[in-house]
């Protein structure tokens, strides 16, 4: 994954979860209007929902996005 410029996917991937999406599923749908799925699909090499869900948790990790669990789900720190 190294090369990669991820920040454009990282940026949907906020957005949605901004806009309300707090699932996995959510976030991911094409239908949030951050186009998680449009960004994720320029990039080759494995399933766009691993890649995702890899970015997803870079950015948990960076301390931008945490999961809360239950109703909350996934919301922007």
């Amino acid at each position: 994954m190294s090369g990669n410029d991820y920040t454009k996917l990282d940026e949907a991937i906020i957005r949605a979860i901004r806009g309300g999406a707090t699932t996995f599923s959510s976030i991911a749908s094409q239908g949030n209007g951050s186009h998680v799925i449009d960004e994720a699909g320029v990039f080759t090499g494995c399933g766009v929902d691993r890649l995702i869900d890899r970015r997803l948790q870079a950015v948990r990790k960076l301390g931008v996005v945490e999961f809360k669990g239950g109703k909350l789900g996934w919301v922007v720190r």
